[in-house]
């Protein structure tokens, strides 16, 4: 990404993911490193346990790094590397090297913001562990999920208010999709931002990406390459025969002993008791993957068969087709992260809450299968909040937390805190309670049957009053149209859909708004070891 204008400043405030309301008990426990939730990960992430990862991973078979190496450097064929990627690249036959890793689907033109924050932040904890670990390299790693086939969940983008939309017809992995439909999508987004230097700038972009490449997954390599392979980060893709062929042994014990079923099982139903639990293990945690689609393969009597389509194999079959074309055989979101782990020198996986839910549910397996356990680490939010909203808020006396308030209470706060009368109507009620008590005293003296008669007539009255509080306030609201739009209008800005914005909007909104100083920025305040939400205020 090019061009290069006077830096745009952000004011950063962190916020406690629970201040937010947008994150569960699970990873809310995590972040307070919780004793109940401690079995289920092995070590919270801090410089310690990065150094013991080091040492622990010092033992990855050079064999493995120079496959990754040469697959690497045929996926990268036909894309410019950087210096710094070349360096990672070159990097990766030493044993000195090692990774950090996140992932995503390939979803059109990224898809939500939090595709990006994902990888900013695995490049900002590459930065910092190589500079409290000079001895080793650490890699920033990029897997994209290639193998997934809901085509629904990445065939579209919301931009400018408007959703832009992919269609057409696929049953395989996404990564395979051909692109030939794409360009009148690429045509359809230049109508919707318009003609200006950055509007070209992205069209060019991603008309290099889309029509230069033949497939999804590569046309997500280079628009990934394109925005942040200054970094030094490295893009793989895990649909690859020779990588799939180091799975062989696990898919093999999967397909005959189902031995990652029961360990899933049995750590799953022990998070159970405490927090929902985010995937079921199947008998059989593979799909059978060909061009014509992606089907979950399900074991009846003696009959291994790819449910939805017509291929049905037996036991000694399915093991020569395993042994003859691994790239057929595809994990499922549970058994992803073993391969993953497996064929990387790895140190730590990035991911948002719902992705390390499942991660909480998978150390047993991996101790089934004796490859190490990385750190866990949630995934940097933000909130970017524009000059002009930022100006509303200060103008109507909202602190950074109320932004995630709903905005009928925030109303509801500065109607009262402006009323010239008490909204709470707290005297009336206290008066009220003055008066039933001295009925009560009354009842008790004359006939003990006219208690229930008084208590009756006290919950009716404070009933009421209650209902004239609600039609003040509906009045007061209805006076101050101005102020409630005002705030509706910030909740809308920055919770599009009424979500974070993070997992709606698209990043070509902010890149139209700030360059590229928004990638810049978005690295600068990306977080390392401090597990905060964070709001950046344009000053």
């Amino acid at each position: 990404m090019a061009e290069k204008l006077p830096k745009v400043l952000f004011q950063k405030t962190q916020i406690d993911y629970a201040q937010t309301g947008y994150f569960g008990k699970l990873i809310l426990d995590y972040l307070e490193q919780n004793k109940q939730l401690s079995s289920f990960y092995d070590g919270f992430p801090s410089l310690r346990e990065f150094e013991r990862r080091i040492e622990l991973r010092s033992s990855f078979p050079g064999s493995k790094r120079q496959l990754l190496y040469e697959v690497l450097s045929e996926q990268y064929q036909g894309i410019t590397l950087s210096s710094k990627s070349a360096f990672s690249l070159e990097n990766i036959l030493s044993k000195n090297t090692f990774t950090v890793v996140t992932g995503h689907q390939l979803c059109l033109f990224t898809g939500p913001l939090y595709f990006l924050y994902k990888i900013a932040g695995i490049i900002r904890q590459a930065e910092e562990l190589n500079t409290s670990f000079p001895e080793s390299h650490i890699v920033p790693v990029f897997w994209m999920a290639t193998e997934d086939h809901d085509f629904d969940e990445v065939n579209h983008a919301h931009i400018q208010d408007s959703t832009i939309k992919w269609y057409t017809q696929s049953a395989s992995a996404v990564g395979r999709l051909n692109l030939k439909e794409l360009e009148k999508v690429v045509d359809e987004l230049s109508e919707l931002i318009g003609i200006g230097k950055r509007q070209t700038e992205i069209i060019q972009l991603l008309k290099k990406c889309y029509r230069k490449s033949n497939t999804l997954a590569q046309a997500t390599r280079e628009l990934v390459n394109s925005i942040f392979g200054e970094s030094g980060l490295l893009i793989l893709d895990g649909d690859d025969t020779r990588l799939k062929r180091e799975m062989i042994p696990v898919f093999k014990a999967e397909l005959e002993s189902n031995k990652a079923f029961s360990a899933i099982s049995d750590q799953s139903n022990k998070l159970a008791k405490e927090y929902s639990i985010q995937a079921l293990p199947r008998e059989i945690n593979l799909f059978y993957l060909t061009e014509e689609g992606r089907f979950r393969l399900e074991k009846k009597e003696n009959r291994f068969n790819a449910l939805g389509s017509e291929h049905s194999y037996s036991k000694e079959e399915l093991l020569n087709e395993l042994q003859s074309y691994p790239e057929r055989f595809s994990p499922n979101v549970l058994l992803r992260p073993l391969y993953q782990e497996s064929i990387l020198p790895n140190l730590a996986y990035t991911g948002g809450g719902g992705e390390l839910a499942y991660w909480f549910q998978l150390k047993e397996l991996f101790i089934q299968f004796s490859v190490p356990f990385p750190l866990l680490m949630l995934r940097n939010s933000f909130l970017w909040v524009n000059k002009g909203v930022s100006n509303r808020r200060k103008e109507l006396n909202l602190d950074l937390d109320d932004l995630f308030k709903n905005s009928n209470d925030l109303v509801e706060k500065r109607l009262k805190e402006n009323a010239s009368f008490d909204f709470n109507l707290s005297s009336f009620e206290e008066k009220l309670d003055e008066i039933f008590i001295g009925l009560e005293e009354v009842s008790k003296r004359t006939d003990k049957s006219m208690q229930t008669a008084v208590a009756a007539q006290r919950q009716k009255q404070m009933k009421g009053l209650a209902n004239l509080k609600k039609k003040l306030l509906r009045a007061e609201k209805r006076k101050a149209i101005a102020l409630v739009n005002q705030i509706e209008g910030i909740e809308r800005k920055l919770f599009p859909n009424g979500q974070l914005q993070e997992r709606y909007s698209n990043w070509i909104d902010f890149y139209l708004a700030y360059g590229s100083e928004f990638i810049d920025s978005l690295i600068e305040n990306s977080d390392f070891l401090d597990f905060k939400f964070s709001v950046l205020e344009e000053k």
